[in-house]
């Protein structure tokens, strides 16, 4: 073999195992950081958040039908950091007339700083939607009214949370809502 052919032979074996040791290098480097925060990050986003009624058992009397009667819809965020919440309830609409809902206001986990950006009662259909967006809600407390007049005078009705109903933290779009409790109603 020629000092050439030599030469050739070592650039070519030394090339191919400066090669394969970048490619260990880059195999075996550890997460960046980007990567860990957002790891870190999806852990703290896990559902935490309940809604409920407020008192979650309302017992009507003969002398308040017709009457208008206004409950409080709570949160309890526990360690979430709450973006938005979407509301979507569903009463029987034969039992219960002049529905409404709005957001809570001088709540001391409100704040007042809030939008927004649907609100939808359908007497008909029985069903109410609420979306609104918030920066940072976290705590325990009332966030929306939930006003009506009872029609009926004796029987039992809920009205419930439907499965659209999503409540989102800051950095994810999906719902950290891992409970909710509805409103049962008796009427003597």
């Amino acid at each position: 073999m020629t000092m050439s052919k030599v030469l050739s032979v070592l650039i070519i074996f030394a090339a191919l195992f400066t090669g394969v040791f970048i490619i260990f290098a880059l195999l075996s480097r550890p997460l960046s950081k980007t990567a860990k925060t957002a790891s870190s990050f999806v852990m703290n986003t896990q559902p935490q958040t309940t809604l409920f009624f407020e008192p979650a058992i309302l017992r009507i009397l003969p002398q308040d039908i017709g009457k208008l009667h206004t409950i409080s819809i709570g949160i309890d965020t526990d360690q979430n950091r709450l973006s938005s919440i979407q509301l979507e309830l569903q009463f029987n609409p034969l039992l219960f007339g002049q529905v409404a809902i709005q957001p809570a206001t001088g709540s001391a986990v409100w704040s007042d700083q809030y939008k927004v950006l649907y609100s939808r009662v359908d007497q008909t259909t029985g069903r109410v939607s609420l979306l609104f967006e918030t920066e940072n809600l976290q705590g325990k407390g009332p966030i929306a009214t939930f006003s009506f007049i009872p029609q009926s005078a004796s029987g039992s009705s809920k009205i419930i949370f439907l499965d659209k109903t999503m409540v989102t933290a800051q950095g994810t779009d999906l719902s950290v809502l891992k409970n909710t409790v509805p409103l049962d109603i008796t009427t003597y």
